[in-house]
Formats: structure tokens, sequence, C-alpha cells
């Protein structure tokens, strides 16, 4: 591999963990950094090779954007998102596939949970998450979106740390989807 390109990949993994962290911190609205690490960690773990590693380039990462007035760390150790950190993560989120495409494949992405009573703080923030994220509820536990976000679903699922209560679909036919398509701004017609 050139140089040029080993650049572009390294730039491009710490951009992903600044993104993780980010995201997780504003899904969770205040996280610790023992939050932060592990969920970020077990999101990241396809990108590299070495776990020891994982740890230090979130914390790492974290720190910087710290530094850089993206996060702050308040009195209880807790980090919150500020002004400068949401207008980053947007700009991340443009060059994500939750962000609306120019087209629609004509596919709903369906998310379906079951999460225990014992978990209904997960459960609910879940739900919150979702409908930041812009998915449209069908019902309490059956949620929709259009476009491909299966990258957002894995961070949902490591931060509430949710495996196999939420599962994601790729529905080709919803029953009317008419009122949906309609929710979504889609202006698609009907084959």
């Amino acid at each position: 591999m050139g140089e040029i390109e080993e650049r572009v990949k390294v730039r491009r993994r710490k951009q992903n963990i600044r993104f993780a962290i980010l995201s997780a911190i504003k899904i969770a609205g205040m996280l610790s950094v023992a939050v932060i690490a592990p969920n970020a960690l077990q999101l990241l773990r396809y990108t590299h090779n070495k776990k020891s590693q994982y740890k230090s380039r979130v914390l790492e990462s974290l720190e910087r954007l710290e530094k850089n007035g993206y996060v702050k760390k308040g009195s209880d150790g807790k980090f919150q998102i500020t002004q400068k950190g949401e207008i980053l993560l947007l700009k991340f989120s443009n060059n994500t596939s939750v962000k609306k495409h120019k087209k629609w494949d004509r596919k709903w992405r369906v998310v379906i949970f079951d999460i225990p009573e014992q978990r209904k703080l997960s459960r609910d923030n879940l739900r919150l998450a979702l409908k930041s994220v812009g998915f449209a509820k069908l019902q309490n536990s059956v949620w929709v979106f259009p476009y491909d976000c299966e990258d957002i679903l894995a961070l949902l699922k490591t931060n509430y740390r949710l495996g196999k209560e939420v599962q994601y679909m790729v529905v080709e036919e919803l029953e009317e989807d008419r009122q949906l398509r309609k929710l979504f701004k889609i202006k698609e017609k009907r084959r």
C-alpha cells in the first residue's frame, strides 16, 4: 500500500473513532469514560486487530475532542457534547449512511425489539435514539426508516448493550406505505 493510501486509511480510522464517541455522547446525553471506551471499542472491533490499541485510540480521541472543545468534562467525570461538537457530529453525519440518499432504493429498514421490563431504561433510550435519528414509529417496538442505517443501529445496540433483543430487517414491500412515503417526503411512484 502506498504512503497516500496509508495516510487516508489512518485519517478515516480516526474519524470513525471520533464519530462513534460523539454519537455515543449525543445519544446518551452524558457518558463517562468507562462507558464510552468499552462501547466504542465493541463498535470498532472490526477496524483493527489488537484490543489494547482500541482503548488507547478511543481515549486519545476523547482527549483530543475535549482539548479542541467538542466535548466537555463535568465535575462528575462525565462528558457532554458541546455546540461545537454538535456541528462536527452533523458534519460527520452528512458522510454516513443515515443521511438521506438522493434516490430511495425502494427498501424499508425495519427495527423491531423485545426488551424486557427490567431493562425499561434501555428500551426507552433506544426509542428516543431511533426517533432522533429520524425513524418513524409503526408500533411501540417497531420502527421504520427508508435509507441504510445499519451502522448507526450497530452503535445504538452497542451503546445500550442490546443484542438479540433488537433485530434489523430490510423489507422490500410494506403494506400501505403511502403514509410513510409522505412522512419521509419520498416522491417515488410505485412500480
